[in-house]
């Protein structure tokens, strides 16, 4: 794993960190989708918003409870993770 892509993980990680421990939780392991490591970092009243990384780019998906159970939207790659909303601790 290169530099850049180490810096951009722990990123994510103290993140998730902080997310999961402002709810009382425990951080946990990343979930993976398309080979790409995700984080939960954020939530709001009905969406849930990830994190990743893979090859020193970034990428984001959101989850969302229906019916039928969580539906996730399609992995966006950002170039950076100041370039959208994700939720709120």
């Amino acid at each position: 794993m290169s530099n850049a892509q180490q810096t951009i993980r722990q990123e994510i990680i103290d993140w998730h960190s902080s997310y999961q421990q402002a709810n009382g939780l425990t951080p946990t392991q990343p979930i993976t989708c398309d080979g790409i490591e995700f984080w939960c970092v954020g939530h709001n009243s009905t969406h849930i918003f990830f994190v990743g990384t893979r090859d020193n780019r970034r990428f984001c998906f959101d989850s969302r409870l229906e019916d039928v159970g969580w539906i996730g939207s399609e992995i966006k790659e950002i170039e950076a993770f100041d370039d959208g909303y994700f939720g709120h601790f």
